[in-house]
């Protein structure tokens, strides 16, 4: 975990119709950015995913958050959207205040 405020990116880009996640890292964020390229997608998390986004899409989500809670979905079967989540990851004494690590 980082002692201080570090920017952090993941990409994804599906590879079949079934739920997939950017990583399996715990990280913790302030808030994400959730950029939906090339094909629209539904995000949730690992057992349900009902919000629809649609390529070019930008979507907010104020935290904490962990990343590796967010699942993604092709709206579309055969479309292999792709992905980004960027934020800030929280930094060691911003977890520890907030009771997360």
């Amino acid at each position: 975990m980082p002692s201080k405020p570090t920017f952090l990116q993941f990409t994804a880009t599906a590879t079949d119709n079934n739920p997939f996640g950017v990583t399996s890292l715990r990280i913790w964020f302030e808030e994400v950015d959730i950029f939906v390229y090339t094909k629209g997608a539904y995000v949730g998390n690992s057992t349900v995913q009902q919000i629809n986004m649609s390529a070019n899409d930008i979507y907010t989500v104020r935290g904490p958050v962990c990343v590796a809670d967010f699942f993604f979905k092709n709206a579309a079967a055969g479309d292999n959207t792709t992905i980004v989540v960027a934020g800030t990851a929280l930094s060691d004494r911003q977890l520890k205040e907030r009771g997360l690590a």
